[in-house]
């Protein structure tokens, strides 16, 4: 970097001196940043960079004059970084960003912001880095990253486009992962934003397996094979393609389609794990259990030391339920000290699908460390109770409260639970108002506690918490449809029931707990045809008792009594002890 001649003043000359020193880590736009003493992390690129030039030849770096205040502001930042005051360094660089509009000082402020997590000023320092330099991929790509945090979806796309002008390397697996978390209508607007970039940018295969992605999101699942056939048209060695069309022809149980593809990419790709396993799980859900197993045997045989191959042909088999086939997998990690805490953790689980509850327990104990710790802890203590040790049930989880208060969050809500599951209501809710004075104002919490002073008849209560949560997240769809059934099975405020139940289903319009909801508030409203539409698909999707007593009610209501009592039979057949069946069945069968 070239600074102005300033030795008229001993001050600035010291300035200058000690802020070449400290800069030295700045990069221009199209080098690679240098890692450095302090916090090196901030200065990792996420994306490799271009060159600035149209021609795309590499410019040598401007010449920048700096005024005496920018140089005494960055001196400021550096020396801050160097001893870990990062907010004092993000506020200066955020300053000089505009003040210089200097790219090196730009880029260098996006970095800082995002290694600090600071998503706004990542996101406006992102968005002036690609004004000043709007050839860099790098800040597109994390103009695109950040515009995605902020679900502003139609921008991100626009930053996709300029991507796609310059190189390739767009992240179409951030845009997908955002579009899963969002609406259905901003997914047709996200859709429809696609097709735009699509038509400037026909023979990117990424793109249309993108498109094809947030299609089946949408349950397009026509229009999404024929984007992954168009993927596969441009890219034949499109693995992720290939994956979709096989998951696509599996849901149109066209099987020996999807095996016969398959089989001719593991063919084809013989070192590509993924492809491998999720061929293996198309045999295993065929039945073909032999030919899965010999596949996976071979997968071994060529990756004898990767425990995380090993682990997930395990966890393969364990999620189909096909305890004895995962076991030995479990048992070889273990053997060989690989992830050996999640090896005990599923052969727990395993043991207790098996009906070995003691069992269970004993290799649970074994978890001692990692992420899975929590869950195994709380799993011990609903298997006591289970086996019929209450007290013993509690004290275990009372006590791994003491012991791991990094994980007392969820300890608190596991308590609570057991506590409910041994009808102490009363003593469940005061634990949880005792757990939100340690966290406050937490979501989980809230809701939980909610629940409670529903069974406990605190109706204002249950409100105001589940407000709260709506308030913290104004996309908690388990809130807002909590919140809206409670008001629609009591009869009041139907309208704004239905707006509550209305929004929880645009964001997760698959729950069948949510859909449950919409028949129950359109029976409420008196809409009987489409009340019975939404049960059915409920029931349909999760046979439960309280689903199947809605839609026997309203069956019985509109005229078709001998439909609800097949529907209540069915359901009490499953769930002989359900008080909510029998209570609803009282109510009408003379």
């Amino acid at each position: 970097m070239y600074l102005k001649k300033l030795s008229q003043s001993p001050l600035i000359a010291l300035i200058c001196i000690l802020f070449i020193s400290g800069c030295a880590n700045l990069t221009s736009d199209n080098e690679k940043p240098a890692p450095q003493p302090a916090a090196s992390a901030i200065s990792n690129s996420t994306y490799p960079t271009t060159p600035n030039s149209s021609d795309g030849k590499t410019q040598p770096a401007e010449h920048t004059d700096f005024s005496p205040e920018t140089l005494y502001s960055l001196l400021v930042a550096e020396t801050a970084g160097h001893r870990n005051r990062l907010d004092v360094t993000l506020a200066q660089y955020l300053r000089q960003a505009q003040v210089t509009r200097d790219v090196k000082v730009v880029a260098r402020a996006n970095r800082i912001a995002r290694y600090m997590r600071s998503q706004q000023a990542a996101l406006d320092t992102a968005l002036l880095w690609t004004e000043i330099s709007p050839n860099s991929l790098e800040a597109r790509n994390v103009a695109t990253q950040q515009l995605l945090f902020f679900g502003r979806h139609t921008e991100a796309l626009q930053q996709i486009d300029k991507v796609l002008d310059i190189s390739d390397k767009a992240d179409f697996e951030l845009l997908v992962k955002s579009s899963a978390r969002t609406t259905f209508e901003n997914r047709d607007q996200i859709l429809a934003g696609i097709a735009m970039v699509i038509k400037k940018h026909p023979d990117n295969d990424k793109l249309w397996l993108a498109q094809a992605f947030i299609q089946m999101q949408q349950k397009l699942d026509n229009e999404a094979l024929l984007s992954t056939n168009t993927a596969l048209k441009l890219n034949k060695k499109n693995i992720g393609a290939i994956i979709a069309k096989a998951n696509l022809l599996t849901k149109r149980k066209q099987l020996p389609a999807a095996t016969a593809l398959l089989k001719k990419a593991v063919k084809h790709n013989p070192e590509h794990i993924r492809l491998h396993l999720f061929y293996g799980e198309l045999l295993i859900k065929q039945n073909n259990l032999k030919q899965a197993d010999n596949l996976f045997q071979r997968m071994r045989l060529q990756y004898p030391e990767d425990s995380a191959l090993t682990f997930s042909l395990g966890l393969l088999y364990f999620e189909h339920d096909l305890f004895h086939q995962a076991e030995p997998y479990f048992q070889q990690l273990i053997q060989t000290a690989q992830r050996s805490n999640e090896a005990h953790f599923y052969l727990g689980l395993s043991n207790e699908q098996k009906g070995d509850l003691n069992l269970a327990v004993k290799q649970l104990k074994k978890v001692t460390t990692g992420n899975k710790l929590p869950s195994a802890r709380i799993r011990i203590a609903h298997l006591l109770n289970t086996l019929g040790h209450p007290d013993q049930a509690l004290e275990s989880i009372q006590q791994d409260r003491k012991s791991h208060p990094e994980f007392s969050l969820f300890f608190f809500l596991a308590e609570s639970e057991l506590l409910a599951e041994q009808k102490k209501i009363q003593s469940a809710y005061e634990l949880l108002e005792q757990a939100l004075l340690q966290h406050t104002q937490n979501p989980q919490l809230l809701y939980s506690k909610a629940m409670i002073a529903e069974q406990l008849d605190k109706f204002d209560i249950m409100e105001s918490d589940l407000s709260a949560v709506i308030e913290l997240n104004p996309n908690n769809a388990a809130a807002l449809n909590a919140l809206g059934y409670t008001l629609a099975d009591r009869g009041i405020r139907l309208d704004e029931a239905l707006a509550l139940i209305k929004k929880a289903y645009e964001i997760t319009p698959n729950d069948p707990a949510i859909i449950d909801s919409m028949g129950w508030i359109q029976y409420r409203l008196g809409n009987h045809e489409i009340a019975i539409s939404y049960l059915r698909t409920a029931l349909e999707m999760l046979p439960d008792q309280e689903i199947a007593a809605h839609l026997g009610e309203v069956l019985w209501v509109s005229g078709r009594p001998d439909q609800a009592k097949n529907v209540w039979h069915k359901a009490l057949t499953e769930t002989p002890d359900s008080l909510v069946l029998k209570a609803t069945m009282q109510h009408f069968i003379p």
